[in-house]
């Protein structure tokens, strides 16, 4: 670029700045400084809105970026891919005692494989809130994980928190009636969103796009115990992708659209719905590799 480094560098903070690169976390400084492009999510979509910075420019910009997925971006990145990016993990409490629950399928054994985790505001339901289309719900319970969470943290954009408190945060989330969505993979943990189907990238194209496969359902379905069950339809409100119906007084899951969240479970108060094994299902992804290979392998011309 016929430019001295010195010059670049400062160029490429400004960027880093700005929200246009990543910049490699940790690095002391008699090390060398090195610098990637983010992708559209996880990575800009993120870095835009983790400040949760209110004026002109970022409401435009939250503008921008919605319009950008109701226009194109939400129908590109569902309708191409046959293995979904993002998995739900299901209520931990939700599901019964007889049923043993794996690894990549429990929150609590998921936050042990990260190193370092940060809690950031959702970009999501940020950018809705910027757009006057928000929902209401929590936004500073986003939770990334290892150096993406670093550079979020070194740069002034996420909070870095222990173990505990990332649980504390799903807590609240899951009384919220939010859906813990993860990567579609079995070895390690990027980060976990608390998603609706109202500002969600991923749960929205369920609900806005009508892609019921956008994202991998959990191993896990609802079921009504008709004896049990009071009519109250409490259920019907909790549920995030209207996978529960009334028929004759009782509650009905529709299975074909039930994600397996578990949310109905912990909200009915006289105990009539639980969860049991589905009789397909498909586990997640082995890596992040995979899932990447995957992806590019079942992508139509």
């Amino acid at each position: 670029m016929n430019e001295d480094p010195e010059s670049i560098q400062k160029k490429l903070e400004r960027m880093v700045k700005k929200g246009l690169l990543m910049k490699k976390p940790g690095v002391v400084e008699s090390e060398e400084q090195q610098y990637a492009l983010l992708p559209t999510a996880p990575g800009l979509w993120e870095v835009t809105f983790a400040k949760k910075e209110k004026n002109p420019q970022k409401e435009r910009l939250a503008r921008l970026w919605r319009d950008y997925y109701t226009s194109g971006w939400g129908k590109k990145m569902h309708e191409r891919i046959k293995t979904p990016v993002m998995r739900v993990i299901p209520v931990k409490k939700s599901i019964p005692a007889t049923i043993e629950v794996l690894s990549y399928e429990e929150v609590s054994e998921l936050l042990k494989t990260a190193n370092f985790s940060a809690v950031l505001d959702c970009a999501c339901r940020t950018a809705a809130e910027l757009a006057a289309e928000g929902c209401g719900r929590s936004t500073d319970v986003c939770l990334m994980f290892g150096e993406f969470a670093q550079f979020l943290v070194e740069t002034g954009r996420a909070r870095q928190i222990d173990h505990a408190e990332a649980l504390r945060i799903l807590q609240k989330t899951e009384e919220e009636g939010l859906v813990h969505l993860t990567m579609n993979t079995r070895d390690v943990v990027l980060g976990i969103c608390s998603c609706c189907t109202c500002c969600c990238t991923q749960l929205r194209a369920i609900s806005y796009l009508s892609k019921p496969t956008a994202v991998a359902t959990s191993r896990f379905t609802a079921q009504i115990d008709e004896d049990l069950c009071t009519g109250c339809e409490t259920c019907i409100e909790r549920c995030p992708v209207g996978a529960i119906e009334m028929a004759e007084n009782i509650a009905e899951i529709l299975k074909d659209k039930c994600i397996g969240c578990g949310l109905c479970v912990t909200t009915c108060s006289v105990e009539a719905i639980g969860l049991l094994e589905r009789e397909t299902y498909e586990k997640p992804v082995e890596s992040i590799g995979k899932l990447m290979e995957s992806i590019h392998s079942t992508e139509t011309p």
